[in-house]
C-alpha cells in the first residue's frame, strides 16, 4: 500500500477480515469482532445507497431490496449486542469502552430511524436515515484499535 493511500489499505484490510471470519466460523471459533464484521457487509450496502441514489430513484423494488437488507442489518444487530465482548479482554482503556458504549447506542438508534423511515413514503428522510448507520459504527468498530 501506498504510504497515505487508506482506501486501499481499508479494502485490503476488509478481505482479509472476512476471510479471517470465515476460518474462525469453519473451527467453530466464537470472536465477537467478527460479529461486527459480518454486520458492516449490509452496513455498508444501506449506507452506499443513502449516500449516493435520490429519492426518486428508490422504486418499489430498491425499497424492497432495502427492507430485506435492513432486516439483515438488523438481524446482525442484534447478535452484536447479545454477545458483548469482555473489556478486559480487548483490553480497551476507559476512553474505548466510553466510544464503544456510545457506538453501539448510536447505531441501535440509526438502526430504529431506519426501520421507522422504511415504513414511511418520505424517500429523502430513508436514504438520510440509511446513511446515518456508518459513522457510529466506524466509532464502534475502531474502538477496538490502538492508532498511536
Amino acid at each position: 500500500m501506498a504510504a497515505g493511500n487508506n482506501a486501499a489499505a481499508h479494502t485490503a484490510l476488509e478481505d482479509v477480515r472476512i476471510d479471517l471470519m470465515k476460518l474462525r466460523s469453519a473451527q467453530g471459533v466464537d470472536y465477537f469482532m467478527d460479529r461486527l464484521t459480518a454486520f458492516h457487509e449490509p452496513m455498508e450496502v444501506l449506507a452506499l445507497a443513502g449516500n449516493t441514489l435520490k429519492p426518486q430513484d428508490l422504486t418499489p423494488a430498491k425499497r424492497a431490496e432495502m427492507e430485506k437488507t435492513y432486516a439483515e442489518a438488523r438481524a446482525l444487530w442484534r447478535s452484536v449486542e447479545q454477545n458483548l465482548p469482555d473489556p478486559k479482554v480487548y483490553q480497551l482503556s476507559e476512553a474505548q469502552q466510553a466510544q464503544f458504549n456510545k457506538g453501539m447506542a448510536d447505531v441501535t438508534q440509526a438502526l430504529s430511524r431506519l426501520s421507522d423511515a422504511l415504513r414511511g413514503t418520505d424517500n429523502a428522510a430513508l436514504l438520510k436515515a440509511a446513511a446515518a448507520i456508518k459513522p457510529p459504527f466506524a466509532r464502534t468498530f475502531t474502538a477496538f484499535g490502538r492508532y498511536n
